[in-house]
């Protein structure tokens, strides 16, 4: 690991802060504080993003096929308002709480000269999953020749990827410049490993380097007075929603979601309500007063654990079998959580248990955790 101490560095992070995910933008906004909070300089997130990223969250399909054609319309006459507010939370929150660039295209990326960076930190979220539709060698720095660079718990996904050889070749190539690379789950570490001639080191998601308390200074006040279970899905599947029903009747409590995909509005019915609001600071406060937490998401497992709130997380299934995620493997690891998952087979013998976990341990790894991401990126940005 290197470390230069350069008078007046300007540091850009570049990561999926233009996802109208909550994960996504409150990961970006951790390390901006957490950066801002080690050097004390000037410190912005680098306002890119690509075609494909912008068009996974559009509010509507392409116009290609007839079918996405008869999606559109019945997004217009059902769904635009609700998908414009929601688009427009995400819009308000970039524009308050992260310092952005100005907007950087595709074709622009090699100069930044308006910015002058020094350094640039890439992460965290799957930038580097090569797998997935919102990809560019871009997040890997390629381009760039003047300038520092470094990696903050960046995810190439909770699988192994099976890279080819001539993918192992560019990551290698595109990586051997970095100062310092750091990825937040340890699959990714060993197909870094298995490339690199250089120390991976691994280190916990943006989220956890703020405490509760400073995630609480961001939530909306309480505004559901009854006690609930939060249900926080990505794309609510049948069998989680299934689940989340269930879980509803037993404990004889609403269960409330947010929209995070079309599915959000169908499964409003039996037990499950939206709750009308969409706002990043709305999805904090949902965690800190439910009742407990129900999610399939690496993100809302996270702030479950922040907050301290008894949870399952739903185990996916493909055709028929559990799909092991390395991204909550390797966090229960660092964490030391156990039992924490349900299945479609076991989820009702566990009901009994969702209140009976101890988070003074796991408290004290988060500290240890922060502890060490602080020594990574002050070593290499002091």
């Amino acid at each position: 690991m290197e470390n230069i101490n350069i008078p007046g560095q300007k540091i850009g992070i570049l990561t999926y802060h233009r996802a109208d995910n909550y994960g996504s933008v409150l990961q970006a906004y951790a390390l901006l504080e957490e950066i801002k909070r080690i050097t004390k300089g000037e410190v912005k997130i680098i306002d890119y993003t690509t075609d494909a990223q912008e068009s996974i969250y559009s509010i509507y399909y392409r116009c290609n096929t007839i079918k996405n054609i008869l999606k559109n319309i019945f997004i217009f006459t059902c769904l635009r308002k609700n998908r414009r507010k929601i688009k427009d939370s995400f819009s308000s929150f970039r524009e308050k709480y992260l310092k952005v660039s100005n907007s950087t295209k595709i074709t622009e990326l090699t100069s930044l000269d308006e910015e002058r960076y020094t350094t640039i930190v890439c992460g965290s979220d799957q930038i580097w999953n090569l797998r997935i539709k919102d990809f560019n060698k871009i997040y890997m720095l390629s381009p760039l020749n003047n300038v520092r660079k470094l990696s903050y718990a960046a995810s190439m996904g909770g699988i192994d990827l099976q890279l080819r050889i001539d993918e192992k070749e560019n990551i290698r190539n595109m990586l051997s410049s970095f100062v310092g690379i750091s990825v937040r789950e340890n699959i990714a570490a060993n197909m870094l490993s298995d490339i690199m001639d250089k120390k991976i080191n691994i280190h916990i998601d943006p989220v956890f380097l703020l405490d509760s308390d400073e995630w609480k200074k961001l939530a909306s006040p309480r505004w559901i007075n009854e006690e609930y279970i939060f249900f926080y899905s990505v794309d609510y599947n049948d069998v989680s929603v299934e689940i989340a029903r269930w879980y509803g009747k037993k404990f004889n409590m609403p269960v409330y979601i947010m929209y995070t995909s079309k599915k959000s509005h169908f499964i409003c019915k039996d037990g499950i309500k939206w709750v009308g609001k969409t706002g990043v600071d709305d999805f904090l406060s949902l965690f800190i007063h439910a009742k407990f937490v129900l999610t399939g998401s690496f993100h809302g497992t996270c702030f479950a654990v922040i907050f301290n709130k008894p949870f399952f997380r739903i185990q996916k299934t493909k055709n028929g079998c559990q799909v092991i995620d390395d991204r909550i493997q390797s966090l229960f690891r660092k964490l030391s959580i156990t039992d924490r998952e349900i299945t479609v087979d076991n989820y009702k013998e566990k009901a009994a248990m969702i209140y009976e976990f101890d988070f003074k341990n796991v408290n004290c790894n988060i500290l240890d955790e922060r502890q060490k991401a602080r020594e990574y990126l002050g070593g290499i940005l002091l």
